[in-house]
């Protein structure tokens, strides 16, 4: 019969020993123990040992995918180093993570935009070494535009960034067309809205003083629940009101993109956060969230070496302002 590992109980030290004998002896005390209870020990600590493994790798796994939802917000916000190197201290922890490797396409190619970049190459081979089989159709299905863009002639990326441009600025338009109703009922109601909201605040006033005057419980009580819903109204007035001046400034954007005579990869940065301040509008996000985009939108304009979007954004006093709020 083969020899079974065990855990000396009286000095910790580990052998071998036979499971059909009683007793065995420890190599390293001399002490004469039960083999049963010399095996029980072994094994339960090894599953002590394993359980703690888990959890351990558990908590690995943890730290990296926030890590890892770190990096994609700052890819979000076109921070790439910042990005990669929260990214990289993930890799310190775990090099087994698909989403660690693509990750770290992402941002050394700047969101698949620098077609000269080669350190990438091998962190793709990682990241489909490392993926599922659904998650490898997945991954190259993502990179084989930014591959086929990487081997094109000068002329026909050209011709590429145009034909993608035209069809950014198409689902824009159709995005914005689709949210346009939407937004002309909130313009409607807001103003009744507005007045709702100053008659909640002058009831709430008269009744606290009446009800200071009468010390009456329960009209304080009344203008409580009266101010609570003074309080939503004028918070929903609030957020409705921005969502609407939010709406108009990317309404205004779109109707003189064309003149902002942006080219190439600028034309289409812009386009593409301008497609995304869309998308976040049409699913009814925060207007701080539209805002936040919309001000990404003109920061890529500003910058896209273009003399016609500085004039056109430093012209409109409300870009400047969204624009300030969110960049120096």
């Amino acid at each position: 019969m083969a020899k079974h590992p065990v855990k000396c109980t009286a000095c910790g030290f580990d052998f071998s020993a036979e499971p059909s004998e009683t007793t065995c002896v420890c190599p390293n005390c001399n002490s004469e123990i039960s083999v049963v209870k010399a095996i029980k020990y072994y094994l339960s600590l090894n599953r002590i040992q394993t359980e703690q493994k888990k959890i351990a790798e558990g908590e690995t796994y943890l730290q990296v995918e926030r890590l890892l939802d770190e990096a994609d917000f700052y890819v979000k916000n076109g921070e790439f180093e910042v990005a990669l190197e929260k990214a990289l201290e993930a890799e310190s922890l775990s090099t087994t993570s698909s989403r660690l490797y693509m990750l770290k396409v992402v941002c050394k190619t700047k969101n698949f935009e620098d077609l000269n970049d080669v350190s990438h190459l091998e962190d793709f081979k990682k990241a489909i070494d490392n993926a599922s089989f659904q998650e490898k159709e997945e991954l190259k299905k993502t990179y084989a535009p930014y591959y086929r863009k990487r081997h094109l002639t000068s002329e026909e990326k050209s011709d590429y960034e145009m034909q993608e441009a035209q069809s950014i600025y198409a689902r824009v338009e159709d995005n914005l067309k689709a949210e346009i109703p939407s937004h002309f009922k909130r313009e409607k109601f807001i103003k009744t809205w507005l007045w709702l909201t100053i008659i909640f605040a002058v009831i709430t006033v008269a009744l606290i003083v009446v009800s200071i005057i009468l010390d009456n419980p329960i009209l304080s009580v009344v203008a409580c629940v009266i101010f609570i819903a003074f309080i939503i109204f004028i918070t929903t007035y609030s957020t409705n009101k921005l969502k609407i001046k939010v709406f108009n400034q990317g309404l205004d954007f779109f109707d003189a993109f064309e003149s902002l005579n942006l080219e190439g990869k600028e034309k289409i940065k812009t386009l593409s956060s301008l497609e995304e301040f869309s998308v976040s509008a049409l699913n009814g996000e925060s207007p701080s969230r539209q805002e936040s985009i919309f001000a990404k939108t003109l920061h890529y304009a500003y910058n896209g070496n273009s003399q016609s979007a500085i004039k056109v954004i430093e012209n409109d006093e409300r870009f400047i302002k969204t624009l300030s709020k969110y960049y120096e």
